[in-house]
């Protein structure tokens, strides 16, 4: 098929964590870093509710700090009155080098869609997603932050309307100023179709000539953020004083 291929970029800035037991689902075990400044990706698994026995992102490739899926049956496909929902959640532990924090983590996806027959908004398209990110440093009181998907150019497609195209989802989490060293991640990822008898729906994950999902690591050294927190003080104490 034509079109971008999909991808799920995850950007995470200045992190650090440690190893966790190995989880249930299906699982693509731990990917090290080889050389300074790559990050761990620990524990990696799946878990679907609706395609159980399906590995929905499939195993994982290392790239520097990109963890790459090849996904070929993250699709949702419904016809003649039918509805269809296929959702994964992809789990993993992520870790750098000691001395770094976390400060920002960013997701984009990419794929398409198509709709046809003579129909309404009953004959429809979607894609939604949410990230948790559950902070587990050592010291810290354990919290979770949670960020849903943002889709461009719309996150659901109907009839008459829409019928073909192309699609992107995002989100953006800032951890600056937390020093979160380890955090336990959490993509939850649904696609969705509707249809009305006579009309079909489709939606996929894109994968055309690469990879569909992509995790991307940035780490940073703590100094660097101290620096940067440092910095901010300073700004506030002399605004203080002027």
């Amino acid at each position: 098929m034509d079109g971008k291929p999909s991808l799920i970029v995850i950007s995470l800035l200045c992190v650090g964590l440690s190893a966790l037991p190995a989880l249930a689902g299906i699982t693509y075990g731990s990917l090290y870093g080889s050389v300074p400044g790559e990050v761990d990706f620990l524990n990696i698994e799946e878990n679907s509710t609706t395609d159980p026995n399906t590995p929905l992102y499939g195993s994982p490739t290392r790239n520097d700090n990109w963890l790459w899926f090849f996904p070929t049956a993250f699709v949702s496909s419904s016809s003649n009155g039918l509805a269809d929902t296929t959702s994964s959640q992809l789990k993993m532990i992520i870790q750098s080098d000691p001395n770094t924090f976390l400060t920002q983590l960013s997701i984009i996806e990419f794929g398409d869609y198509s709709l046809a027959g003579s129909g309404n908004s009953g004959t429809q398209a979607k894609i939604s997603g949410s990230m948790f990110i559950t902070d587990q440093t050592p010291g810290h009181i354990p919290t979770v932050k949670t960020v849903s998907l943002t889709a461009s150019p719309k996150g659901t497609f109907t009839l008459p309307s829409d019928s073909s195209g192309s699609w992107s989802a995002s989100l953006n989490l800032d951890l600056t100023g937390y020093e979160i060293s380890k955090v336990m991640f959490q993509f939850n990822n649904t696609l969705q179709s509707t249809s009305q008898s006579g009309t079909t729906s489709f939606i996929e994950k894109k994968v055309v000539g690469g990879p569909s999902i992509g995790v991307m690591v940035i780490p940073e050294p703590a100094t660097l953020c101290l620096v940067a927190v440092g910095g901010l003080g300073l700004l506030r104490r002399r605004i203080r004083k002027t």
